[in-house]
């Protein structure tokens, strides 16, 4: 890109190709008497996700969650619900993906919580065992995240939340409404 081109960039762009010129010159100055041209070091990518945690957190994790779950994760549980004569899938034009991607859209740990369990067994994203998928997977993140339980968010309680949240019993519609009753408060 040539500095008539670079005007007409944007003004993001410039500044990205402005960064990886510093970076190029300061990792070429560090090597003077080596007139090859290098690219910048891996190590200066994993610097930047040591400084900042969340991009590291997202980039290892699915949901946002400290210790997450992956969209093939889920599928194998899916899979491990499935029998021969009756395979657990999401049904068209639904999926684990956007289920992690919405839960990674809220901060607090059971608001995320609240999302998968909508988006699962509140919109029927599988073609059955939705109730079983969400508590699985509510589960895992629970205990995943080193969660401390207490009685509102017992096994039983969990089932209990999960089976209103899926036939849209009025106050558990919302990820919030769900958070709450499982938080106990």
């Amino acid at each position: 890109m040539n500095p008539s081109q670079l005007k007409l960039a944007a003004p993001k762009a410039r500044r990205s190709y402005i960064l990886l010129v510093i970076v190029f010159l300061f990792s070429h100055s560090l090597n003077a008497g080596d007139t090859r041209p290098r690219l910048p070091d891996a190590s200066i990518s994993n610097q930047c996700l040591a400084l900042f945690p969340l991009l590291a957190r997202q980039k290892s994790n699915y949901g946002g969650f400290a210790v997450g779950m992956t969209p093939k994760e889920m599928a194998d549980i899916a899979r491990s619900l499935s029998t021969d004569q009756h395979i657990i899938a999401p049904i068209p034009g639904k999926s684990f993906e956007q289920v992690m991607i919405n839960a990674s859209y809220r901060k607090p740990f059971w608001e995320k919580i609240g999302v998968v369990i909508r988006d699962i067994a509140g919109s029927h994203l599988l073609n059955d065992a939705n109730h079983r998928m969400a508590f699985i997977v509510t589960k895992r993140l629970i205990e995943r995240n080193g969660i401390i339980r207490n009685p509102s968010n017992s096994d039983e309680r969990i089932a209990d939340i999960i089976s209103k949240a899926a036939r849209k019993v009025s106050g558990f519609t919302t990820p919030e409404d769900i958070a709450k009753e499982l938080r106990g408060y």
